[in-house]
């Protein structure tokens, strides 16, 4: 795999060379950064867990205000809560659909 950078720095040029030889090119937005260490795993506490499942029993959505209060009571940033109830209603999606 070769790589590049264009000219204008906009955008990331990749070749991918397959065992058959053929070849694809990729342009990636460069903003992307791809090479860049990822953020680790949250790992939540059975405490944490709990009482962010019964938040998503009481209402599978929460409002800014009470996000927030859920978060700060949790030690959690709002950030992680929201994307923790984003992830559970999928779960509750897919446990619904089978």
């Amino acid at each position: 795999m070769a790589s590049e950078s264009d000219d204008n720095s906009f955008i990331r040029i990749i070749r991918i060379k397959s065992a058959n030889g053929s070849e694809k090119t990729l342009e990636i937005p460069a903003k992307l950064d791809l090479e860049r260490p990822k953020r680790p795993r949250t790992v939540f506490t059975d405490d944490q867990l709990e009482k962010l499942e019964k938040a998503f029993t009481d209402s599978g959505y929460l409002s800014g205000a009470t996000r927030a209060k859920l978060a700060e009571s949790l030690g959690l940033s709002d950030n992680q809560v929201k994307v923790w109830f984003q992830n559970r209603r999928t779960k509750q999606k897919k446990i619904e659909s089978k």
